[in-house]
């Protein structure tokens, strides 16, 4: 009797754990369903006027109310594919201006941060930090520029948990108190309104030159800062920075197994809070690993992708070598089944031009898939955001047109878009960055480059990276 009670006990937790599956949250899952059902009628009393705006800000707080609500987060993709809230716009002046991060903006409009150069004006640096504030159609509202004589740029964006963001760069203007300027890794605060509120200075020593080029948000105040130290050999180290919210250092980790143009490419933190960290650069030595490193074979330029525990300890230290004489990543992302997809572009000497190029590794470090993609033209993948069942990329295909890119875990294209011209007729549009819109959509910022001059591009597509009307 007593087992026949242990069965049913048994059987109707199972019956119950399928219940709260269906349900669509687990155990212990914090779910407050009076403010779910409120929020989630007004998101489809929008969503019935054609407000998508309003209902995809509305769906995306049912999801604090109720995470991984499937209600939700398929209405969001449905927005996605109707809004009509799309745009391709291209701004500048008389210098070269590139984009190379953006926010989305609690207003629905989006930060844009990057460099502007100019062009014979001895009143002005060689290039200054460049934020712009466009509303949600993509207009400027306001626009800043940060730096001094010297060449300073952004690279970076993350918004701060106590109010505005923290922007990553490079200045060269600053006095290293040796009489002359140097570059220094460069933290720049900055409000809503793109009015400076903190600011830092960091330079190894040893070093002539330092750049700040990936930050990352921690699941705290604090966050993440990937860089590169250059030495008046020529040699270079990859350092990883751990700030507080007021921009102090707390920890760094430098990785200095690559010996020349020891590139940050890019880092993603897991729910583990376990860190991977790619770099690209001439290889120095073999990881301290199973690799099997042949100094005869190894190319040019080489990838290395180190994962990290929160404690900062290797789970593996993994070198890609290809049969490219040059092989970088641009940016990397974690799938949710706890892999790291990676996407770049390689360049071998045999007259077959640049092709993207996208692989995986899952977390001890194995190769699960390795693709190269492109035609005869020049092709690469520059920026990566996770979807909720696929990623999009962004990047430049055939020499000229921003490349929009659709995969799945596995690797699989499930579609493509491209946007503007070909090789050969003036014009290219190159997809430096690319991240998910609040409603379901894509918003991708980078550069067009016509004739000698170069211009700020962003562009505002749908779920499938289609602009209406095209």
């Amino acid at each position: 009797m007593r087992s026949i009670t242990t069965w049913l006990v048994l059987l109707s937790i199972i019956a119950l754990l399928g219940l709260l599956a269906y349900l669509n949250f687990a155990p212990g899952a914090s779910v407050d369903m009076a403010s779910y059902n409120k929020v989630r009628t007004e998101a489809d009393a929008f969503f019935e006027k054609g407000d998508f705006q309003a209902a995809a800000s509305a769906y995306n707080r049912a999801l604090q109310y109720k995470p991984g609500d499937r209600y939700a987060e398929s209405k969001l993709e449905e927005i996605g594919e109707k809004s009509s809230n799309t745009f391709m716009r291209f701004y500048g002046g008389s210098g070269n201006e590139q984009a190379n991060a953006s926010i989305a903006t609690e207003d629905g409009g989006y930060l844009i941060a990057g460099t502007v150069s100019y062009k014979n004006d001895p009143k002005r640096g060689l290039a200054d930090m460049l934020l712009m504030k466009l509303d949600e159609f993509g207009q400027p509202e306001w626009e800043r520029v940060y730096g001094g004589k010297g060449f300073d740029a952004a690279f970076d964006m993350i918004k701060s948990p106590k109010g505005g963001y923290w922007v990553v760069g490079t200045n060269c203007s600053q006095d290293n108190g040796s009489g002359s300027p140097s570059c220094q890794g460069w933290l720049l605060k900055v409000d809503e309104n793109g009015r400076k509120t903190n600011e830092k200075f960091y330079l190894l020593k040893g070093s002539d030159r330092e750049k700040f080029a990936k930050a990352l948000n921690s699941y705290s105040d604090e966050f993440y800062v990937l860089s590169m130290s250059t030495y008046e050999s020529g040699e270079a180290q990859s350092n990883l920075y751990f700030f507080d919210e007021k921009g102090d250092s707390l920890r760094r980790a430098s990785f200095g197994d690559l010996l020349y143009d020891n590139e940050p490419a890019g880092m993603v933190l897991n729910e583990n809070t376990e860190l991977t960290v790619v770099l690209n650069g001439l290889l120095k030595k073999a990881a301290k690993s199973n690799d099997k490193f042949d100094a005869a074979k190894h190319r040019k330029y080489n990838v290395r992708v180190v994962r990290l525990t929160e404690e900062w300890n290797q789970t593996y230290n993994r070198v890609m070598v290809s049969s490219n004489n040059i092989t970088k990543v641009s940016d990397v992302a974690e799938s949710k089944k706890e892999t790291n997809v990676f996407v770049g572009f390689g360049v071998n000497g045999e007259g077959l031009g640049m092709q993207s190029w996208m692989f995986s590794l899952n977390k001890k470090g194995d190769v699960l898939w390795n693709n190269y993609m492109g035609e005869a033209g020049t092709d690469a993948l520059y920026s990566l955001t996770p979807s909720k069942k696929s990623f999009a990329a962004s990047g430049v295909v055939n020499g000229g047109a921003l490349w929009l890119l659709n995969f799945d875990d596995r690797g699989k294209v499930l579609w493509e878009e491209r946007h503007g011209t070909e090789w050969g007729k003036g014009t290219v549009g190159y997809g430096l960055q690319i991240m998910n819109t609040p409603d379901g959509g894509l918003f991708t910022v980078g550069k067009q480059v016509s004739g000698n001059q170069d211009q700020f591009l962003v562009m505002r597509t749908d779920a499938k990276g289609q602009l209406k009307g095209k």
